[in-house]
This record gives C-alpha cells, sequence and structure tokens, in this order.
C-alpha cells in the first residue's frame, strides 16, 4: 500500500516545515484539501465523460491541472523563498 507509506512522509515534511505552533492545522489543512480535491477530481471527470461521450477529454484536463500544478510549484517556491530573506533580513 503506496498510501501508508506516504502519510507518515507528510506529516514529517509538515512537522519539518513549519512552526510548531501551526504544525496540526497545517496537517489538517493538508488532509482537507486533499480530500477535497480528490472527491472533486472525480465528479469533474465523471460529468466530463457523461457529456462528451469520451474519456478523452478528461485525459486533457488532468494534464491541464497537472501542468498548472507543476508551474505552480515554482511560483510558491520563489514566494518562499523571498519570504525567508525578509524574515532573516538579507
Amino acid at each position: 500500500m503506496v498510501l501508508n507509506q506516504s502519510l507518515p512522509t507528510v506529516y514529517y515534511f509538515i512537522a519539518r516545515s513549519y512552526a510548531p505552533q501551526i504544525v496540526a492545522k497545517m496537517s489538517g489543512l493538508w488532509a482537507g484539501i486533499g480530500t477535497f480535491g480528490g472527491v472533486l477530481g472525480l465528479y469533474i471527470a465523471g460529468v466530463t465523460v457523461k457529456s462528451q461521450n469520451s474519456y478523452q477529454t478528461t485525459f486533457s484536463l488532468q494534464v491541464l491541472v497537472a501542468v498548472i500544478g507543476f508551474l505552480l510549484t515554482f511560483v510558491l517556491i520563489k514566494l518562499r523563498k523571498a519570504e525567508q530573506a525578509v524574515l532573516t533580513g538579507q
């Protein structure tokens, strides 16, 4: 089960990346957003297949979301580095 192995890893990175005062909040946000995203993805896929009578549009939407997430990662990393530079006074 890959899921069972990935959950402790995510919680480790959350605990390592955020202040102790907000670790519980961030863990809850991660679980909530992940669950909501999973349900929303299944719903959108079902609606798309029903309306288009084809699964190919669903795959195209998945690729679009993956590319947006990939690009957003770089933006968020840059913002986080800028925030850390401000906090450390560099």
